[in-house]
């Protein structure tokens, strides 16, 4: 199948014309002459490498078609040191607590060999204050940019060179990469929002799956020797052959100038790689003994075959891999209620997230130790009107009032391991108004439905299809249902639920009578808990269906409202029998029993 796929990418990009290379800049490198460096945050190689056992999907995909480093080390814990190693090749223990800014550092940084060997550079840095000055204050300060920790730096005409950027969508790096005159070495320090730090594995594939194809596309690596290095700052699992503390991060080259399919293990390699290689492309001295003696990156940069024009290198000759389409996703953008889909609607602890990217909502939620059944955990997207301050009747325009059926796709990309004590749902959540006013059952009064249908975990035990439940939210009447029994790491699933009979069961279950009219209001997909480490969902498409569909009761025996009786039905039934009603009791006499059963075996098969 792989092989398949790469002739075929093969004949697409031999349609692609040949792209012609100017002559070299003032400052031409060896292997390069423009080079992006993208830092991320605290992530070990395998922990982002899909084939060795990490998640990020997009950096995979990417390194897998250009060069991947094995071997890239750190220098200490936890990020300062590694960012004043990666500016100045230094390892200052006294940073390791972070922390300490600015402008202490004795001796030179690459800033100034650069400038001393006429590469023109710039560094940004996302949401910073006082861009273009010695006062320039990055979110993180130091932390997350060497840069301003060498004294060396606290001068106006160096300073002038360090840019704030727009959070996300870097807008002033990608205009430089796309004008006339582009810095040959740009840095961009992402913020804790977009680098993994905050946002976890999925949240920082996400952001580069969005910035990294328009630097790719920009006229800068269409038409120059350019090359893409996304780099981590710490890890925390060990690697073979690999320098610094010999824990390994993620090290990716791509663009002209990279190496295509190519994967690289230089003995030794760290952080101090990366001055080494900067000073062997522009033929720079050395700033001390640990670039002196540390390997380059030379590998991960092939001559160009002739007669190829495109800075293409072999293998295969002449072939430039375009970048990997960003995944596509039906939720569209963020957005703020009651349009939705919303963002940033959780309250698990750091490193948790929910966030839209190309379409698709990816939920990132970390609880170890915290929560209960009366304290829950959750990272969601919301489209609607909710029962809290105060139930609301629902917005017009945002869900059809004729929706019949809602829909989501998703792959859980890291499932946590559970044992007792801990719980995990993965849900589609309805929420209805009942127009006709409040009503009272159970010892409570409210005017609206909290629903889910769901898959939930109990202490490592999935729940089985049928369960159901009713809860009291404090501001509506809630039922939820369990409709999937089981998920596996990396696969595909659909949440469905019925409209109509999501509504009317559960007003049955809270002994409601069913003819009591109720209104879609809100629509919430999400995943919720607490006490497990980490639970990462991928919700790729939400369906909003108006077609028509015979109500529920049409069809005896289809319990789960399919349009079908089969193997689902005989289960939920199962699951009820010996209890009252009204789940499962299709004879109406308020106890599920073998009669019931006789009549869902004489409808089984049939459908609507």
């Amino acid at each position: 199948m792989k092989t398949g796929l790469l002739a075929l990418a093969f004949l697409i990009l031999l349609t692609i014309p040949a792209i012609s290379l100017p002559a070299h800049a003032s400052s031409s490198g060896k292997y390069f002459d423009n080079i992006v460096t993208i830092l991320m945050e605290n992530q070990d190689l395998c922990s982002i490498y899909v084939g060795c056992g990490g998640r990020a999907v997009y950096q995979s995909t990417l390194a897998d078609a250009n060069t991947l480093v094995n071997t890239w080390g750190t220098i200490d814990h936890a990020s300062e040191p590694n960012y004043i190693a990666l500016a100045g090749a230094i390892d200052d223990g006294s940073t390791s607590g972070d922390g300490r800014c600015c402008y202490f550092e004795p001796g030179n940084s690459i800033v100034q060999l650069m400038n001393n060997a006429g590469v023109s550079w710039t560094a940004y840095a996302e949401s910073a204050g006082s861009s273009g000055t010695c006062s320039f204050s990055p979110p993180r300060g130091g932390d997350h940019f060497g840069f301003i920790d060498f004294a060396a730096n606290n001068v106006a005409s160096i300073c002038s060179h360090f840019i704030s950027d727009t959070s996300a969508s870097d807008t002033k790096m990608i205009a430089d990469l796309n004008s006339p005159t582009p810095s040959q070495f740009i840095w961009m320090t992402p913020t804790d929002n977009n680098n993994g730090h905050d946002n976890g594995i999925l949240g920082g594939d996400a952001y580069l799956a969005s910035l990294v194809p328009k630097i790719l596309s920009s006229t800068t690596f269409l038409t120059q020797r350019a090359t893409l290095l996304i780099l981590y700052d710490e890890g925390y699992s060990q690697c073979s052959n690999t320098g610094g503390t010999g824990e390994c991060v993620y090290a990716s080259f791509s663009g002209p100038a990279a190496t295509k399919l190519l994967k690289i293990s230089p003995g030794g390699a760290s952080h101090y790689s990366y001055a080494k290689t900067l000073e062997d492309n522009w033929g720079m001295p050395s700033l001390n003994s640990n670039d002196a003696n540390a390997p380059s990156m030379a590998a991960a940069f092939g001559p160009v075959v002739p007669p190829c024009s495109n800075g293409a290198t072999n293998p295969p000759a002449c072939n430039v891999f375009p970048p990997p389409p960003p995944p596509q996703g039906g939720f569209g953008s963020c957005a703020s209620l009651p349009t939705g889909w919303n963002c940033g609607n959780g309250n698990g602890l750091s490193g948790s997230s929910s966030t839209i990217t190309n379409g698709v909502a990816y939920m990132t939620e970390i609880n170890p130790g915290v929560g209960s059944n009366n304290a829950y955990y959750y990272e969601t997207t919301q489209k609607g009107t909710f029962p809290w301050s105060p139930c609301k009747a629902p917005a017009p325009g945002v869900i059809p009032a004729d929706t019949t059926t809602v829909s989501t796709t998703f792959i859980p990309t890291l499932l946590p391991t559970m044992s007792s004590g801990q719980r995990y749902h993965i849900y589609l959540a309805f929420y209805y108004w009942l127009p006709n006013g409040a009503v009272t059952a159970g010892g409570s009064t409210h005017q609206c439905l909290d629903t889910q249908v769901r898959l939930e975990n109990v202490g490592g035990t999935f729940s089985p299809i049928g369960r159901t439940n009713t809860y009291n939210p404090g501001d509506s009447f809630g039922w939820d249902q369990v409709t999937l029994d089981q998920v596996a790491q990396g696969s595909t699933y659909t949440l469905t639920g019925n409209v109509a009979s999501q509504c009317q069961r559960a007003e049955s279950a809270w002994g409601i009578p069913t003819s009591t009219p109720c209104q879609l209001a809100g629509l919430e997909i999400g995943i919720e808990g607490f006490q497990f480490q980490e639970l990462d969902v991928a919700f790729f498409n939400v369906s909003i269906d108006s077609a028509p569909l015979p109500p529920p009761v049409s069809l005896v025996g289809d319990l789960n409202s399919d349009c079908g009786v089969g193997l689902d039905d005989l289960s939920i039934l199962l699951f009820n029998m010996g209890h009252p009603g009204p789940l499962g009791d299709e004879n109406g006499d308020l106890l599920v029993n073998l009669e019931d059963l006789s009549i869902l075996l004489f409808n089984y098969g049939r459908t609507c």
